[in-house]
């Protein structure tokens, strides 16, 4: 019998960042750091031209203002490998969470100071 993993997507949404993925590929030396991004040529259209591409490290997400394709590492695992999102995940399981890939590090987060949250508003719900 054949044992069957179930892929999360949310977990590998939050195991894998985009840069490793786009290090994976050899990608990543390709942009430059520009503000908050990193920017540089469209690896889908191919597009060089006032570095189209853009790559949110903070929110892990990218975009090309060209072509305009964007999304998460599964959409561009997808379009990079031509597959469909399932087999996109299977292959950064594969890559990063089994594979255990050199550019995988262990996200930490650090927290410098506790905020505490101010109590919830209480909405009124009556009709008048």
């Amino acid at each position: 019998m054949q044992k069957t993993t179930v892929l999360s997507f949310k977990e590998l949404k939050q195991r894998i960042s985009l840069e490793h993925v786009l290090r994976h590929y050899n990608l990543f030396d390709t942009l430059e750091l520009k503000g908050k991004s990193h920017r540089g040529p469209c690896p889908f259209c191919e597009a060089a031209e006032g570095n189209p591409f853009s790559v949110s490290l903070e929110k892990n997400c990218y975009q090309c203002f060209t072509c305009r394709t964007s999304g998460n590492i599964l959409e561009f695992v997808s379009q990079w490998e031509g597959v469909k999102i399932r087999e996109a995940g299977q292959i950064l399981n594969k890559n990063f969470v089994d594979g255990k890939d050199t550019y995988t590090v262990a996200k930490t987060v650090e927290k410098t100071t506790e905020v505490e949250a101010p109590p919830a508003k209480k909405i009124d719900r009556q009709r008048k």
